[in-house]
């Protein structure tokens, strides 16, 4: 007997934001570290500026490089936002159907068909489920999405099982 999942949800900032999180968020020390390397810059930039009369452009562009650090995270995510809204998938219904075999992701005018060793790895997270079918893109599923635990449930064993 073949077990099916299914999810559907509207593509939006609301919707895919907690993917961009738990995506950024893969590797926690990245997250924490280049703000603090960012507030070095900005410190030894003023530090040098406060020192010399005839300052060269490094300082500046420390300082300048430490802001980007330290703003990162929210710069990207207005990026990210204003990506989303300009996918020709905003705003529609995604509907995935998840087998053994592998899933499926339609949406107007647009189906995705893959099996399970098309993705190079998956996370599971408390908010959903992150698939990668390459190194930096990847599809996110909200645990909302699904009609039951059955279904959450059921996309768990599939990743564990084929991933």
């Amino acid at each position: 007997m073949s077990t099916q999942a299914t999810a559907l949800y509207q593509f939006d900032e609301i919707a895919v934001s907690r993917g961009r999180y738990w995506h950024w968020f893969k590797t926690p020390w990245l997250c924490w570290l280049l703000p603090v390397v960012g507030l070095f810059f900005i410190a030894v930039s003023i530090i040098i500026l406060a020192s010399e009369e005839d300052v060269m452009p490094t300082p500046w562009v420390l300082f300048g490089v430490g802001i980007y650090f330290v703003l990162r995270y929210w710069i990207m995510g207005i990026r990210f936002r204003r990506e989303v809204r300009k996918s020709p998938q905003y705003g529609k219904m995604i509907a995935w159907t998840f087998s053994e075999e592998g899933f499926t992701a339609q949406t107007e005018g647009v189906e995705i068909k893959s099996k399970w060793s098309g993705l190079e790895q998956s996370y599971i997270t408390p908010d959903g489920f992150l698939l990668y079918p390459r190194k930096v893109i990847y599809y996110w599923i909200p645990r909302a999405s699904f009609g039951s635990a059955d279904s959450t449930a059921a996309v768990e064993d599939f990743l564990a099982n084929y991933t």
